[in-house]
C-alpha cells in the first residue's frame, strides 16, 4: 500500500511493516480511586495494552532488520491501511493505538507526525494493519 506523498521533497528514510491479526482500536483509559494508596489511578485496558505491545514488537523487529534510526528534528508522514473483520471502532482510535505504539521505535514522539493518511477497509479473511512511515528533514518556510 502506498499513496502519493503530500511533500515536495524526497524522504530521508522509509519503513514499512504489517501487523498481523485483528486490529484493536485504542480504548479510553479508566480512572478510579485506589483506596489502599489513597489516590487516583489510571489504567489502560488490557486489550489495548496487548495490541500496542504487538505493534511495538513488529515495529522493533522491522526497525532492527532495516537499520532504522530516529534522527532528532525529523518530521514524519504516516500511512495506515487498517483491514478489520467487521465495522467496529472509529478510524482515529485504530490510528491512535498504532501510532502511540511506535513511539520510541519509529519516532521519538508522535507529535512529530505532520501528515497522516488512514484507509479503513473490511477484510474478514486477513485482518491486519499495514504501516508505512517516511522520515523527512523539516521543510524550511520563508525565503
Amino acid at each position: 500500500m502506498q499513496w502519493p506523498s503530500s511533500r515536495s521533497s524526497l524522504p530521508r528514510a522509509r519503513i514499512h511493516f504489517v501487523v498481523p491479526g485483528v486490529p484493536v482500536p485504542c480504548a479510553r483509559a479508566r480512572t478510579y480511586r485506589d483506596a489502599r494508596k489513597g489516590r487516583m489511578r489510571t489504567v489502560t485496558p488490557t486489550r489495548t495494552r496487548s495490541y500496542e505491545s504487538l505493534v511495538r514488537d513488529v515495529a522493533q523487529l522491522t526497525a532492527n532488520k532495516e537499520g532504522w534510526r530516529i534522527v532528532s528534528g525529523d518530521v514524519y508522514e504516516v500511512w495506515l491501511g487498517i483491514y478489520r473483520e467487521a465495522r467496529h471502532g472509529d478510524w482515529d482510535n485504530y490510528a491512535k493505538a498504532t501510532c502511540d505504539a511506535m513511539q520510541g521505535i519509529v519516532y521519538r514522539n508522535d507529535r512529530a507526525i505532520e501528515d497522516s493518511h488512514v484507509r479503513l477497509r473490511i477484510d474478514a479473511e486477513c485482518p491486519r494493519v499495514e504501516v508505512t512511515v517516511e522520515a523527512f528533514m523539516p521543510e524550511r518556510s520563508g525565503t
